[in-house]
């Protein structure tokens, strides 16, 4: 489980939060040169906060994804 107790970090430290092999795609380079599809940037590179731990919190809840489809 995800919280503020899992969280150690510095004050100027920055973190984005990036999913990959969603249904969703949104993200730029999609928009900007194509391809990427089923990539969510779920919060851009920002110095970490409380929206950090709500966006974590917020994430459904699954099984473990099978990653032998995936492209290296």
């Amino acid at each position: 489980m995800w919280g503020p107790a899992w969280l150690i970090y510095s004050k100027s430290d920055e973190v984005g939060i990036v999913l990959f092999g969603t249904e969703d795609t949104n993200n730029e380079l999609t928009n900007e040169v194509g391809g990427y599809e089923h990539v969510v940037v779920l919060q851009n590179i920002k110095v970490v906060d409380g929206d950090l731990v709500e966006a974590l919190q917020q994430l459904p809840r699954g099984t473990v994804a099978d990653c032998t489809h995936w492209k290296v």
